[in-house]
Formats: structure tokens, C-alpha cells, sequence
């Protein structure tokens, strides 16, 4: 019998790697189109600036789905187990997602097909349900992964989920959505000051250094000069990776996070605020 060329050891890094950037590739290409239409009531004015800002990611959101359906597709392949126990213990919230998913196509479709204001005001609040939904269910599915998820094995080894739905709604989880929409904004704001997708890139690049090296990751933050505590008080990583510490290292709860919580929700809505500014001067 021939023996199997790749062990298990290195099949397994193969796929983990292969599932790390097809869900890499969803956040960067599919964020775009969720950031779109979380902020495409706010950041236009009149039906044709709307228009504008859904023929961005008009030629693209179908491809950039694809990312994610190949994550399913990936986990299924490899982990069976994994993909059953997952799917089925967070079914409410896979069916959230999905839900919010199914808006965007219909939106797409539909907004423009009555020429009324009050049908196409609905479908544009339908798009924002569809980008602000996926966004803050998937970080609070990070922060639960973070902290861990309540599963049990049978006597036949088979897994299953003993929480709920609720049950994932955690302090820890919902900040962490936040942590994410945080991000989505700043890269929004980058699209609307970058020229080309290059750009844009090089802009994320640049944010992502500051990231790792002032927010406290790398380095102890208070041994770090005094400009560059400022810069990184300035960071939602910063703030989140003391939420991350106080609750994994400390114990700390809800009370204890208030200000590197207020602060994370400020800089959420700054860089809410300045895309949406940004982007109506570009439609001007």
C-alpha cells in the first residue's frame, strides 16, 4: 500500500494556512462592501450620491463573497467535526448572519426597481442592516473564540454545544465587534482618501505598523517616550489589547473596562464621522 506523501502535522498547517487566507481575503476585500453599507446612509445625501456609493462595490461584492463560502468549504473539507459542531451550536447566529447576507443582493436589485423615495429610503436601511450586522457578529465571534466556546464530548467522542445564542453575547465578545467596526471605519476612511486600490493598501500597511509596535503588543507600554503613548492612546488596538489583558490576565469585568471602552467607542465614531465627511466631499 502506498504511504501517504504529507503527514498529518503538515497537512494540517497546510490547511489552517488555507483557511487563514481565504478568511484574510474576506476581511480585506469583503470589508470593503460590508463598511459600504453600514455607512451608505449617512455618508450620502441624495438618491444619486447613493447610487454612486453602490455602483463602488456593484462590479465587485459578488466576487468578494466568494471568500467567505470558501472558508465554509474549507472548514468542511478538513474538519467535519468541527464544521457540524459549529454550525449547529451556533445556528442563531449563523442564520443573523446569513439573513443579514441575503439583504445585500436583494438591495442591490430591488432599491432601484420604484422610483419612490420612501421604497428606496427602506433598501438603503436593508444595506446597512446587511454590512453592520456581519461585522459586529463576526467580532463577537472572535472575542468568543478568545475566551473559549462551551463544548462537550460524548461518550462517543462527539461534540456539541451546551450554550445559546445569548449566552455569546458576553461584554468581552461585544467589544470586540466594536474593536472590528473601529477598523472597518479607519479602512473606509483610507478608500476615500487613497486615489487607487495601491494606495489604499499602502495606506493599511502604514496603519497596521503603528499598530503593532505603539499599542502595547510588542513593547511594555509605559516604558514607551511620551509621543509615542500619545499616538498609540490614539489606536483601537491599544485599547483593546488592555480589555484583552484586564479580562484574560486579571479578571476584570465590565465596570473595570469603562474607559478603555468609552475610548474604543469614541474612536469608532470619530472614524465613522470622518469617513462620512470624506466620502460626501468626493461626491461634491
Amino acid at each position: 500500500m502506498s504511504s501517504i506523501p504529507l503527514d498529518y502535522e503538515t497537512l494540517r498547517l497546510i490547511w489552517w494556512a488555507l483557511l487563514g487566507i481565504l478568511l484574510i481575503g474576506f476581511a480585506v476585500m469583503g470589508g470593503m462592501d460590508l463598511g459600504m453599507g453600514t455607512l451608505l446612509p449617512f455618508v450620502a445625501r441624495t438618491d444619486e450620491e447613493r447610487r454612486v456609493v453602490l455602483n463602488l462595490s456593484g462590479p465587485t461584492w459578488e466576487g468578494n463573497q466568494v471568500w467567505l463560502v470558501l472558508g465554509g468549504g474549507a472548514i468542511f473539507a478538513a474538519w467535519p467535526a468541527i464544521y457540524a459542531a459549529s454550525f449547529s451550536g451556533f445556528y442563531l447566529a449563523m442564520i443573523a448572519i446569513l439573513l443579514a447576507l441575503i439583504l445585500r443582493p436583494v438591495g442591490f436589485k430591488f432599491r432601484g426597481k420604484i422610483a419612490d423615495p420612501r421604497w428606496r429610503t427602506a433598501w438603503d436601511w436593508a444595506l446597512f442592516v446587511g454590512g453592520f450586522v456581519p461585522s459586529l457578529i463576526f467580532g463577537v465571534a472572535v472575542g468568543n473564540l478568545f475566551l473559549g466556546v462551551p463544548y462537550q464530548l460524548d461518550d462517543t467522542l462527539r461534540a456539541s454545544y451546551q450554550g445559546n445564542f445569548f449566552g455569546l453575547l458576553t461584554p468581552f465578545a461585544l467589544l470586540t465587534g466594536l474593536f472590528v467596526l473601529a477598523n472597518l471605519s479607519i479602512g473606509y476612511t483610507f478608500s476615500t482618501v487613497a486615489s487607487n486600490q495601491l494606495q489604499a493598501m499602502q495606506m493599511a500597511m502604514m496603519f497596521f505598523l503603528p499598530n503593532i509596535l505603539l499599542s502595547g503588543f510588542m513593547f511594555p507600554f509605559a516604558g514607551m517616550p511620551a509621543w509615542a503613548q500619545w499616538i498609540g492612546e490614539a489606536l483601537p488596538l491599544t485599547h483593546y489589547i488592555r480589555i484583552v489583558r484586564a479580562i484574560m490576565l486579571k479578571g476584570a469585568d465590565l465596570s473595570d473596562l469603562t474607559n478603555d471602552a468609552l475610548a474604543l467607542a469614541g474612536l469608532t465614531a470619530v472614524a465613522m464621522l470622518i469617513a462620512v465627511r470624506r466620502f460626501r466631499r468626493t461626491l461634491d
